[in-house]
């Protein structure tokens, strides 16, 4: 095996590492918020629409989670090496989302008030800003701007 064969397999290694690692801390998130669901207090399907805010913000949630996981699982594919700012972007990011569940019970809870709502706003915005950090951070590829909307990179030249 020549050195540089050894390199790409600590490379693909480092990769599935933070894969893994990230995969699980999304699991985590997902699997708090689903602790957090509430079953309706009676039987009847009007007992249902009182905890149908808390259901819709869990379903926008896990959802906004899951497009995330999707994302960072067909980034992580292309992507050719890891280093030191990839690593910290990306657990900058899995903080950011592991503020979710919080700031989806507080609107669950809270649905009337402007606060709460505000809060997911902040916190899922800035998970959204700092997404873009780890796409552009060394190590990750090129970011392509004309394709942002469908969230592809362009990997450089070897």
């Amino acid at each position: 095996m020549t050195g540089e064969q050894g390199n790409d397999r600590a490379n693909v290694t480092g990769t599935s590492r933070l894969e893994a690692f990230s995969d699980g801390v999304m699991a985590v998130i997902m699997t708090i918020m689903a602790f957090e669901l509430r079953a309706p207090g009676g039987s009847s399907f009007s007992s249902l629409t009182h905890r149908l805010p808390a259901l819709l913000v869990y379903i926008l949630s896990f959802t906004f989670i899951g497009i995330y996981w999707n994302n960072h699982h067909h980034l992580l594919r292309v992507t050719p090496r890891m280093s030191s700012a990839v690593m910290w972007a990306n657990l900058y990011l899995l903080f950011w989302l592991s503020l979710i569940p919080v700031a989806t019970e507080w609107v669950a809870t809270q649905y009337g008030h402007p606060w709460p709502a505000a809060t997911y706003g902040i916190v899922r915005g800035t998970v959204v800003m700092h997404d873009g950090k780890v796409v552009s951070s060394p190590g990750y590829g090129k970011f392509t701007p004309g394709t942002a909307a469908a969230g592809s990179i362009s990997t450089p030249a070897t």
